[in-house]
């Protein structure tokens, strides 16, 4: 079960950067592409880090975790650059 919870979740958080990127591209201009560019660039460095850093440790747990609440940072960090790049 939690295999395919993980496996959901990864294929949500693709769809989610591969609809995103151009959507925010195409209403908010390449300054919010970059912004969220950067935003999901250091969120799987930090997940990819702690994921290595934590294998086969207690901090394990904390890792699947994020794993399966990847698929919502996504999307919360969508909706930010839309929040932040929109035009006052």
């Amino acid at each position: 079960m939690s295999l395919f919870l993980r496996s959901v979740g990864r294929l949500a958080t693709f769809t989610q950067t591969v609809v995103g990127l151009p959507l925010v591209l195409d209403l908010l201009g390449e300054r919010s592409f970059l912004l969220l560019s950067l935003f999901l660039t250091a969120y799987q460095t930090t997940y990819s880090t702690l994921y290595l850093a934590c294998k086969n440790t207690r901090g394990a747990g904390i890792v699947s975790v994020l794993g399966v609440l990847g698929s919502f940072v996504t999307g919360l960090l969508v909706v930010l650059t839309f929040v932040r790049g929109r035009p006052p």
